[in-house]
């Protein structure tokens, strides 16, 4: 048995053998041209809602951050260049113990490499807790020998409930 395959006639209604495309439809024309709009609008859109973000949205971590930075420049301008500071939480109440901590961290994250200290030789701090357990003033000549010469005295407000700098007292050279 033979097989025979079939062939396309040259016909010109056939579009698989035609020289050139046919011109598209009016309606096609149109789907594409609103399709353009609806994308460089969309496009338009999106760039507007990324700055909205990024100048209104993204802004409220700043907010968040605002009271660390406070405690930053308190803690700074408590220590001489060059010179460690100690901290001392005076009549500090246990409920206060993550205040404690986040001051203590944020300070030695300002402070670093200088000295931040908040108990005497040999106590290890890893919490809150063990800040205000073991907050014990370990005195002027230790201190100045570990090259710490200020202390900053932080007490609670009751009325507002948050931690405020009571005093810095200097007794480095």
């Amino acid at each position: 048995m033979k097989y025979n395959s079939p062939t396309l006639s040259d016909d010109s209604s056939n579009t698989l053998n035609a020289a050139s495309p046919a011109p598209p439809s009016p309606a096609s024309q149109q789907i594409l041209k609103w399709s353009l709009w609806i994308i460089i609008l969309t496009s338009i859109g999106l760039c507007i809602g990324f700055d909205i973000n990024r100048l209104f949205v993204l802004k409220k971590p700043d907010k968040l951050a605002h009271p660390y930075a406070l405690w930053d420049g308190w803690i700074e301008n408590a220590t001489a260049p060059g010179r460690g500071l100690f901290l001392t939480f005076d009549q500090f109440p246990p409920r206060g113990a993550g205040f404690a901590q986040n001051i203590y961290y944020r300070a030695v994250y300002v402070l670093y490499p200088r000295p931040l200290l908040a108990a005497g030789p040999g106590t290890k701090i890893s919490d809150g807790n063990e800040l205000l357990k073991h907050n014990e003033y370990p005195g002027d000549q230790w201190l100045l020998n570990q090259g710490v010469d200020s202390v900053m005295t932080i007490r609670m407000d009751p009325k507002q409930n948050l931690p405020v700098v009571a005093g810095v007292r200097w007794f480095g050279n």
